[in-house]
């Protein structure tokens, strides 16, 4: 065996290699010696491996305190006021994420951080997650991060940002998670379709000019896609270049100003969890595929403009010897929304045989006939029918809370829940409404020629002072719904009075405003900004009402639409005639929110605990 000098005599050892890199590295890289075999097979005290570890651990320590000292500047110079204390550990600190004590995901969301990106956040050498998401940072998109040589993660979304995308996007090359969403970026670069590991990928409420480039194509680990509420696309059809992405679960493309037909291309989609084409111009009839799809649960194609009979499954079922357990088993679907198109015909049967369904939502369309029977185990929570041409009478088994039927003219019903939105079923009606309706017409027309005469409450000045006063408060709006409306703006905005005022708070105030002859109530929720929201927020506040308009739950109150002007929002909700549970619970002032006598009641132990199962 040679001796440890003649060993290290045939390796050139830098003298300056412990500040190009850690000397294990530097040692790990060398091709003519392995100085810890050498060790090992000579015996000899590893004193050159003491020091290689010494060595190391300085080095160490060394990144450990320039790692604090860049978060600190970037806490300077973003204006961040969350305690980063210097005398402790930076791995410990508020948004910070360390793995072997070097940094590697910084997560500061909503924290009303300014400024742009600084180039020196890439001298954090192990940073492979950065989410500024919600903040107030602007210039143009940072390509000073290019040298985050290791980023997987980017979060820049509800940020000031403008300007191009630039056309070297892809030196990004290890981004698995990309969202742009809220800010107003101008252009989407070819070079996008470039990022080769790109799972996630949100452009979502930005101003851009032009299409969705063909090399989105490219993305074939793609999972998410989310190109909603860009206003700013002129009209076009869907890319059949989304049709090769074949690993996609969730498809966002929410009021784009798309066109034409759903593409065939999409049917090699077969992946997709989440399909959502709302609030566009798509027209023709709807692809049988969809109902097919075995990973589909939610399927939003509202307020389009598809038209015809839905695909008849249930025939194709019956000629090809299939069994009724197989078709609840066809389609994975829970949540199905084809509200606001223009689709006819009679509403196929085996919408109501899918065994995973929970919500389907076909108003306001034109479909006709009568109402399917209901089998088996359905477990449709939320069903909407209204607005449609519906004929003959309700079913017991659609006799639920949640079911909606208004609008159906020749449509009536036996049961408790329908008396308001349908006549009841009746086997004279007909004649009795024909001789009563022209009686009850003449009585009506009487009592308003009484009542304008001697009992009108506002007179025409009056109603022109409310009128010229709300005129000069709020000049313009902006009116956002979220289900079939029997009312219009104008009412909501007429009526906000303080004879309609049923609470206050420091947010605003809220009045009980009635919406229709038949003593229907909305509650209407003022919002009063102090000052305008800027761009930004005013995106993020549409986005965030958005999905509040988007739930459906039997034990959550909808939000029915949402008012805007510049310096306050109005959100309008289902009224719930015993108010707030909070006071039910917690006995806060009883008689005040008393409407009923029955709100006098003190809640027994067996409601509680059923109102805390279904809140759970």
């Amino acid at each position: 065996m040679l001796p440890l000098r003649y060993k290290l005599s045939n390796c050139f050892i830098p003298n300056n290699s412990p500040e190009i890199c850690p000397l294990k590295e530097f040692l790990d890289k060398s091709k003519c010696c392995n100085i810890e075999q050498s060790f090992m097979l000579s015996g000899i005290v590893p004193e050159m491996l003491l020091l290689k570890r010494s060595m190391k651990g300085g080095l160490q320590s060394d990144v450990y305190e320039n790692e604090k000292n860049i978060l600190l500047e970037l806490k300077q110079l973003w204006g961040f006021q969350k305690l980063w204390d210097s005398n402790s550990s930076h791995c410990s600190w508020y948004a910070i994420g360390c793995r072997n004590g070097s940094v590697t995901s910084i997560s500061i969301q909503g924290n009303l951080l300014s400024g742009t990106i600084s180039p020196i956040i890439c001298e954090l050498k192990s940073l492979q997650l950065i989410d500024l998401s919600s903040n107030y940072s602007r210039g143009e998109f940072p390509s000073s991060l290019y040298n985050c040589s290791k980023l997987e993660y980017l979060d820049i979304s509800w940020n000031q940002f403008h300007g191009p995308l630039p056309s070297d996007l892809h030196r990004l090359s290890r981004l698995i998670h990309l969202d742009i969403a809220g800010n107003n970026f101008s252009n989407i670069p070819g070079a996008i379709g470039q990022l080769s590991e790109l799972q996630y990928l949100s452009l979502k409420f930005n101003n851009f000019n032009t299409w969705i480039p063909q090399e989105i194509g490219n993305l074939s680990k793609l999972e998410t896609l989310d190109i909603s509420y860009i206003d700013s696309f002129k009209q076009a059809t869907i890319p059949e270049e989304l049709g090769r992405l074949k690993k996609l679960t969730s498809l966002f493309i929410v009021q784009s100003n798309l066109i034409g037909e759903i593409p065939e291309i999409f049917s090699a989609l077969s992946g997709l969890e989440v399909l959502d084409l709302s609030s566009n111009y798509l027209k023709g009839s709807i692809p049988s595929y969809l109902f097919e799809w075995k990973k589909l649960t939610n399927l939003h194609l509202e307020f389009n403009q598809f038209s015809g009979m839905l695909p008849m499954l249930d025939a194709n079922m019956e000629l090809m010897g299939r069994t009724e357990e197989m078709l609840s088993n066809l389609s994975g679907l829970q949540f199905l929304d084809l509200s606001g198109n223009h689709l006819n015909g009679s509403i196929p049967s085996y919408l109501f045989h899918w065994k995973n369904l929970t919500s389907l939502l076909l108003g306001n369309n034109q479909f006709s006939g009568n109402l399917p029977s209901i089998t088996g185990n359905l477990r449709l929570r939320t069903l909407d029918l209204s607005s449609n041409q519906l004929s003959g009478h309700i079913p017991q088994e659609y006799d639920k809370k949640e079911y909606y039927f208004r609008n159906n003219l020749n449509l009536c019903s036996k049961y408790t829940n329908h008396y308001i939105q349908v006549p009841r079923c009746s086997g004279k009606t007909r004649v009795v409404i024909a001789v009563v309706a022209p009686v009850a017409l003449l009585v009506m027309v009487t009592l308003l020629c009484y009542t304008f005469k001697n009992n009108w409450t506002f007179s025409t000045d009056q109603l022109m002072q409310r009128k010229k006063r709300h005129e000069n408060q709020d000049p313009e709006w902006m009116f956002i719904s979220f289900q079939q409306l029997g009312f219009t703006e104008s009412e909501i905005l007429v009526n906000m009075t303080e004879e309609n005022l049923i609470g206050s708070g420091g947010c605003g105030k809220v009045y009980r405003v009635g919406v229709n002859p038949n003593g229907n109530f909305v509650a209407v929720k003022r919002i009063l900004n102090k000052r305008n929201l800027d761009h930004g927020l005013e995106k993020q506040f549409l986005a965030e009402v958005e999905v509040l308009g988007s739930i459906r739950h039997s034990n959550i109150v909808k939000l029915l639409c949402c008012i805007s002007s510049g310096n306050s929002k109005v959100l309008v909700y289902e009224y719930m005639e015993n108010q707030s549970l909070d006071k039910w619970l917690h006995h806060k002032r009883r008689s005040e929110i008393a409407i009923t006598a029955s709100a006098h009641c003190v809640l027994e132990w067996r409601t509680r605990l059923q109102i805390a199962i279904d809140a759970a």
